[in-house]
This record gives C-alpha cells, structure tokens and sequence, in this order.
C-alpha cells in the first residue's frame, strides 16, 4: 500500500510540474501603491504618463474598453477626470491584458492591450479607457524611458520592462477562469514563473547609472586637484569670453565691464556603467561662476574648443576620478550633501538594485 502511495505522488508532481497550455488569456493587474523602490521604477505612472502624452498628442487609438466599442479623445478622458475628481496622472492600477504559453520549461507571452482604471472619491472603480497592443505602440514603448530611481537601470525603456514582467502585479484572470484568491494568483505565477522556466520574451538589461556630480572643495587632500581643474577652466573662460556669454554668463557678469570669470564649482552628468570594473562617461557639464550657474555644456563642445585639463581632454581627465567630488543625483533620486559619500559607496559595494537599500542600512 505505501509503494502505491509513492508511485501515486511520483505521477502527481511530474504531470504537475508539466502541466502546459497555450494562448491562455491572462489579465494582471498592477496597482500604483504595491511597486516596491527596489523595482527601480513604477509601471503604472510610467503607463500613465506614456498613454496621456501620446492621447494628448493624437498618436494612440485610446478606446472605451476592451470592447472597443467607440475611441476616447482627450476632452472625453478630460471630461472622465472631473467627473470622478482623479486625474490620469494618479490612477490607481493598470490592467495589462496578455495570453500565456507554457510549454516544457519554456514561458512566453503576447501583449494585448492596456486598460487604466482608478478609485474615484466615491469609491467606485473607474475606467479611463484602453489601448490595443500593435506594432506602433510597441515602437512607442520601446522608445520611452522609465523614470527611474537610483535602483533603475538608466536608458531602461517601458518596453524592456513589459518584455521582462519587471514589476509587481496579481493575475486576476487566467485560462478562461476569473482568478478570486491570493491563493490562486500565487500557484498561477509559481507555476509559470519559476526559477526554472526560462522567459523568452526576456531582453538583457545593462546595468547603467546616470550619476550627476559636483566638482568642489572638502575635506580630502583630492581638493587641491578639485581647485586646479576649476582654475583651468577659468582661464579657459577668461581667455574665450565670448563662448562664457553664449552660455549664459551675460547674465552673471556684464559685456560691458571686464571682470574676470571665477568658477566655484561645477556639475558634472555621467553615465556610469558596471561591468568588470565601472566605467564613466561623462555628457555635459555645468559650471558655476560666483555660485551661478551657467547653461549645460556638452562633452562634445569642450572637445571641439580643444579645452584640456592638465594636458588631457576634459573627458579623460573627469573619468580619472582622482579628484574631490560630491554626489548629488543618481538617476532621478537627489542625494543631499550629508549622504553623498553613503550613495558614493553604494555604486562601487552594492548590488546595482540595492542601492536605496544599501543607503537606508549605512
């Protein structure tokens, strides 16, 4: 009797763990409020901003509902906002309407649409519209940049984070069934998402940060190094007073009286990239005179003025790092001066989606 026992279990878990289907329709829901910081971004503002900008421009079909029985224009999702006292800015969830494959331990997917939808002040849940999944959207999305945190990956797009399910959400239909329990949702997502199956729709993330920095004086023997380079760009300045003007210096300092340029600081914004070791790439930097400052500048002016620090190109010179700075954005997260050099430390020891963590504990 227990060998029967046994061999019934054996039978039980290999068609379990086989179970497969195909093209089952799959609706998940994402709620703005449940996506974690660690995720790096949240799906749902992030949809949300992309449908409203492209309705508003006229560059998606936004629909009634699933059904698609007439389109919405901008003055009809207008007319939804007042009327439930929310804007599409703050909905609430995102339905994203997809239909699953599973076949051995091969896990794919195909979008179909998106519903938006939020809890009015009444407390009645209510639908802005929909958009049909095609080739234009998903050119849109592939195009569109998240707002990231300083977990994110900086250059990550909607599309990447829709390909690789990057967020959080519940299944609250599947294969035909309404889904009602936690329960259900989680031996749904278990099943099809575990460690094993491998995601085909998946797309490679780099690990890619975009840091902003000051270049200034501190407590570190590195400030002597800070102070030359903002001294060679002040002579660069004093000697080229016209390319200082056209950057906006004619609003710090007078055409018409010859004072001299005298840099405080300067920003610099990088993309930093983790590999083997990191690797910098500076794109623009904003100097400040008499503590102002003055428009961007791109990496690539400074090379064509031939601007040289200490012999090298601005840009080699910055991604030496052998100078005092001070952290102050990664990505879209700004970072006060009391916790630069936590953040600092952060990018160089931590997981790349751990940084906030990492913070939070040091």
């Amino acid at each position: 009797m227990r060998k029967n026992v046994i061999i019934i279990s054996i039978i039980f878990l290999v068609i379990t763990d086989s179970y497969c289907y195909k093209n089952a329709k799959t609706i998940l829901v994402c709620n703005r409020q449940i996506q974690k910081d660690s995720i790096g971004y949240n799906i749902v503002s992030d949809l949300a901003t992309w449908a409203y900008s492209h309705l508003d421009s006229g560059t998606i079909e936004f629909w009634d509902s699933p059904e698609k029985k007439f389109k919405l224009k901008i003055d009809d999702l207008k007319g939804i906002e007042k009327t439930s006292g929310i804007s599409f800015s703050n909905l609430t969830n995102v339905f994203i309407y997809e239909t699953w494959t599973l076949q051995g331990h091969k896990f794919q997917f195909d979008l179909k649409g998106f519903a938006f939808t939020a809890t009015s002040n009444s407390g009645d849940e209510v639908m802005y519209g929909y958009v049909e999944y095609n080739g234009k959207i998903k050119k849109q999305l592939a195009e569109t940049a998240l707002n990231v945190n300083a977990d994110g990956m900086y250059g990550m797009t909607l599309w990447q984070a829709l390909m690789n399910m990057q967020y959080d959400f519940d299944v609250v239909f599947f294969n035909g069934e309404a889904i009602k329990t936690l329960q259900q949702d989680q031996k749904i997502k278990q099943h099809a998402l575990q460690a094993k199956n491998k995601n085909t729709n998946h797309v490679k993330i780099h690990e890619a940060k975009l840091v902003e920095y000051t270049v200034e004086t501190g407590p570190s023997m590195l400030s002597e190094k800070s102070l030359s380079l903002m001294k060679q760009m002040e002579d660069f300045f004093n000697d080229n007073k016209q390319e200082f003007f056209n950057y906006g210096g004619d609003n710090i300092l007078s055409y018409l009286k010859n004072s001299p340029v005298i840099v405080s600081q300067f920003n610099v914004s990088e993309i930093w990239i983790k590999g083997a070791a990191l690797t910098y790439s500076p794109q623009q930097i904003v100097p400040y005179v008499l503590d102002i400052p003055i428009q961007p500048i791109p990496m690539q002016l400074w090379q064509d003025w031939k601007v040289k620090f200490d012999s090298a190109s601005v840009g080699d010179a910055l991604i030496k790092k052998n100078f005092y700075y001070v952290i102050q954005k990664i990505n879209n997260t700004s970072i006060s001066h009391a916790q630069a050099a936590v953040f600092s430390d952060a990018l160089e020891k931590a997981s790349w989606d751990g940084i906030l963590e990492y913070a939070r504990k040091n």
